[in-house]
């Protein structure tokens, strides 16, 4: 799957080339408690390589879901390169891509963004929220691991995030568009969150 320069473009052909799909049910109890109306996409790889590569690292270490906020415009380079811990600018908790296990977590990295009036079936505003499987390589520092950071010294992982240093230890599974009206804000029910290209990845199917 290609996208055009512009990114106009990008935000309709994302939207024209989805299908609904639905994330394991422990993800998706999480998406229930969201305040807001939730359309979920897969996203598969289409480099075979890279693909193999993966189930092979599943095979040797197993995995486990994570949440990743962001910006609307971030998707256009998480679809082609994937997760690049290089690009973050705050590691606070050393180098590397960082994930939540709750979802509650994420909707602060992700921002409401305005969208063109032709994608507003899903509403006027949307926010982004991935789905990501990362390997449970002992690279991975997840919740209540010591680590050492430029910026602060010596800190521990709060309990849920984790923290993928190594590119090839996370990848994009769905991606979860939450539609809001022009006024309404993200909410989060308190009582479920304390519940429990070059890169070949390509949003398939269609509305």
């Amino acid at each position: 799957y290609a996208f055009t320069n512009d990114s106009r473009a990008h935000d309709e052909n994302l939207y024209n080339n989805c299908a609904w799909n639905l994330p394991p049910p422990a993800i998706e109890r999480q998406l229930q408690a969201i305040h807001a109306t939730p359309f979920c996409f897969a996203v598969q790889m289409q480099d075979y390589n890279r693909q193999k590569k993966w189930e092979n690292l599943k095979e040797m270490y197993g995995s486990s879901w994570a949440f990743h906020g962001t910006r609307l415009e971030n998707l256009y380079p998480i679809l082609n390169h994937g997760f690049v811990g290089a690009m973050n600018r705050t590691a606070l908790y050393g180098a590397g891509s960082y994930f939540s296990t709750k979802i509650s977590v994420c909707l602060t990295f992700a921002p409401t963004t305005p969208v063109p009036q032709s994608l507003q079936a899903m509403g006027a505003r949307l926010s982004c929220i991935c789905i990501c499987e990362v390997i449970n390589h002992s690279s991975v520092k997840k919740g209540g691991t010591w680590v050492t950071s430029d910026t602060a010294g010596k800190v521990q992982v709060p309990e849920t995030y984790i923290v993928v240093p190594n590119n090839d230890h996370a990848r994009l599974a769905y991606l979860v568009f939450l539609g809001l009206s022009r006024q309404e804000p993200v909410e989060f029910s308190n009582q479920h969150s304390q519940e429990s290209n070059s890169h070949g990845a390509t949003v398939i199917g269609r509305l």
